[in-house]
């Protein structure tokens, strides 16, 4: 869920955070450099930062699951 309410803080989701593409740390508008599993007290969600996980679908399907 994108929008559940007990996501673990995390810099990589907090609204004052950048992602850093050439080394892989977060750059934030309060504490400066940090971690992206790193947060503090400043901490805001941002569901727009998360990816959610994909859905995989079976694709074993026979011509029996299709009759009525």
């Amino acid at each position: 869920m994108i929008f559940n309410k007990k996501i673990t803080p995390a810099c990589k989701y907090c609204q004052h955070s950048v992602m850093l593409s050439f080394n892989n740390e977060i750059l934030c508008k309060k504490r400066g450099f940090n971690s992206p599993d790193g947060s503090c007290r400043h901490y805001k969600y941002d569901a727009l930062k998360r990816e959610p996980n994909r859905i995989t679908i079976n694709s074993d399907f026979n011509k029996e699951d299709f009759e009525i």
